[in-house]
């Protein structure tokens, strides 16, 4: 699975985004894979996964 974005850069702006969701964020590009995510972020797995499915839920990603 890969992770993109869905909104626009200037949608994202307006949201009220925790730091940690946009530092999160910041790696979306369409290319990297999930699993990635969980080391590239440097978080441990359950703080991973709770900022994406607060990314998820707020529609600025899906999954594909």
């Amino acid at each position: 699975l890969r992770p993109r974005k869905m909104l626009s850069d200037q949608e994202i702006m307006r949201m009220s985004l925790h730091s940690d969701e946009g530092f999160l964020l910041s790696f979306i590009d369409g290319a990297t894979r999930l699993r990635e995510l969980f080391y590239l972020g440097g978080y441990d797995r359950p703080t991973t996964y709770i900022l994406l499915r607060s990314l998820l839920h707020r529609g600025v990603i899906m999954l594909r």
